[in-house]
């Protein structure tokens, strides 16, 4: 365990400035769309009312219903498009780190390959940085939402309630399911997803480096087949009853394929 958190330690090191300041960036994009929602409002209502425009105009009834019909769904369509957008990367940084190490022969990876121990521990100490990286996004993405929802409650007369309301009626919100408020589906998707899509996307690199050239046909097969079924399994949001248990057993026979061939393939057969 010790090795495995060194590892880590190593390789999150590398990025961490990097990382803390694109947070910082996604954060301030994040409340950055509301105020310029607010502004736009103060801006239209103003023009409406044929006056001076001013902070005060957004207590007025009028600014409540603009935000609540159509601000909202805006800014939460952006914010929405923006986190996805950070966890995509995520992953693609995730599948360059692993697959790098894998052709980088002056790299400190490379060697640790090289070396009569389990090569496993490099494994876990990446998926363990990706997932971090990713649950480090979505912290920075809910503490995000309440900046902005206490921004938008405290300058204007609309409720919480009322913001929760416009948004679980949105179409683009019931399509990314990932994006949900119960803690069922957050644990589901936001905290098992992740961890089985990044493991996915490892075992295929693994599998390509393993077989040369039909390597990657094979890792390529691998990863769509598990990410495709998996993705289906998220999808359905109806986490109650028999219907849990089947995707919680789909999650578990992903992670122990994924494990498994990871860890027969790293020590017995990876090419490097």
């Amino acid at each position: 365990m010790n090795k495995i958190l060194t590892l880590y330690d190593i390789e999150f090191k590398r990025i961490y400035k990097l990382y803390l300041g694109a947070l910082l960036a996604f954060i301030a994009f994040n409340i950055g769309v509301v105020f310029v929602m607010l502004s736009d409002v103060v801006i239209a209502v103003a023009n409406k009312l044929q006056t001076n425009k001013s902070i005060q105009l957004l207590q007025k009834a009028s600014a409540a219903r603009m935000i609540r019909e159509r601000y909202i769904d805006r800014a939460f369509t952006f914010i929405c498009m923006a986190l996805v957008v950070a966890i995509v990367i995520c992953l693609i940084y995730g599948f360059i780190i692993w697959y790098r190490d894998f052709i980088g022969k002056s790299k400190t990876a490379y060697t640790l390959f090289m070396l009569p121990n389990d090569k496993f521990d490099m494994y876990i100490a990446k998926l363990m940085t990706v997932v971090l990286l990713i649950y480090g996004v979505i912290i920075a993405q809910a503490l995000s939402w309440i900046v902005s929802i206490l921004i938008v409650t405290s300058l204007t007369t609309v409720t919480l309630s009322q913001i929760v309301e416009v948004v679980n009626h949105r179409i683009l919100f019931e399509m990314l399911g990932f994006m949900q408020f119960d803690f069922i589906s957050f644990i589901m998707i936001n905290i098992i997803g992740v961890i089985i899509t990044v493991m996915i996307i490892f075992t295929g690199v693994i599998i390509q480096k393993s077989f040369k050239k039909v390597g990657i046909l094979l890792g390529v097969v691998y990863i769509f087949i598990l990410a495709s079924t998996n993705f289906f399994v998220m999808a359905d949001k109806s986490y109650s009853g028999q219907l849990l248990i089947y995707q919680s057993v789909c999650y578990i026979i992903t992670a122990l394929i994924s494990v498994g061939i990871s860890y027969r393939l790293l020590n017995k057969k990876i090419y490097l």
